[in-house]
């Protein structure tokens, strides 16, 4: 990922908030040539993490942070009068946050969402932006997008370096114990994404290969999701680790970061 293969926005365009859905997107610039995957020389590799091919990167905004339970409530407010679905009701509100201050239970992120949720609050954004100026589009990113934009520019283990000492100023991991994730509390990478290391494990679009899944799971539709945890110890939240999950089935421990295209 040679620095002169990226194409940067210019200033004035790198940061946008929008108006649909009131977060923060920053401008994750283009690239002809990246290959995801940790080197060979990482004490911490995995089997799934041996580089995959070349691929381009388009342009694209990336929200600063993952959908938190504050950004989900108009969503919500929709489904429910319009579709009564008390399965949603309880996986969204399902967690107790009573030790979480009330000025801060806007910024969980913990929101119990699975792929086919994330893919219908997705549509759900793109009806509300219809007709909006400029044009957009929202949906997940693709893992090579996702890691792509977590390592800002590095191609070290972590968006800041390899040692993993680090991580604590980057990343809710190491096993925070306050049972949820608030997001922002750390440093973002140096595009200006918070919480890419550890927080919530995110959904991606892309299909998980099954060889590399648990034997119970091995033949089954997976989902990649990426990133780490706050439970998970650092090394675990490198930018090539890699994991999957049920698409319909949410977790705990599981969020999302949204993908804003916006056509020319």
């Amino acid at each position: 990922m040679a620095a002169n293969d990226i194409a940067m926005p210019s200033a004035s365009d790198r940061i946008l908030v929008d108006d649909i859905t009131g977060m923060t997107f920053v401008a994750v610039p283009a690239t002809d040539s990246f290959r995801r995957g940790s080197r060979d020389d990482d004490p911490d590799r995995l089997p799934d993490e041996i580089q995959g091919q070349p691929v381009a990167i388009h342009h694209v905004y990336l929200a600063t942070t993952e959908i938190t339970h504050a950004g989900l409530a108009p969503y919500w407010e929709s489904v429910k009068r319009n579709l009564h679905d008390d399965e949603l009701n309880k996986s969204l509100f399902a967690l107790q946050f009573g030790a979480a201050p009330s000025e801060e239970r806007a910024r969980i992120a913990n929101a119990y969402f699975d792929a086919a949720r994330a893919t219908n609050y997705c549509s759900w954004l793109n009806a509300q932006a219809d007709g909006k100026s400029p044009k957009r589009t929202y949906r997940l990113p693709t893992e090579d997008e996702w890691e792509y934009a977590a390592r800002g520019g590095n191609d070290a283990r972590f968006c800041y370096g390899d040692d993993a000492a680090y991580a604590d100023f980057f990343a809710s991991c190491n096993g925070e114990v306050q049972g949820f994730h608030l997001v922002a509390r750390h440093m973002p990478n140096a595009y200006g994404l918070f919480d890419m290391h550890g927080g919530l494990w995110e959904l991606t679009s892309s299909t998980y290969p099954s060889e590399f899944a648990d034997p119970a799971h091995s033949g089954l539709d997976l989902v990649t999701i990426r990133g780490g945890a706050y439970y998970n110890p650092a090394r675990r939240c490198r930018s090539a680790q890699r994991n999957y999950a049920m698409p319909d089935q949410p977790g705990q421990y599981t969020g999302m970061r949204l993908v804003m295209e916006i056509e020319p």
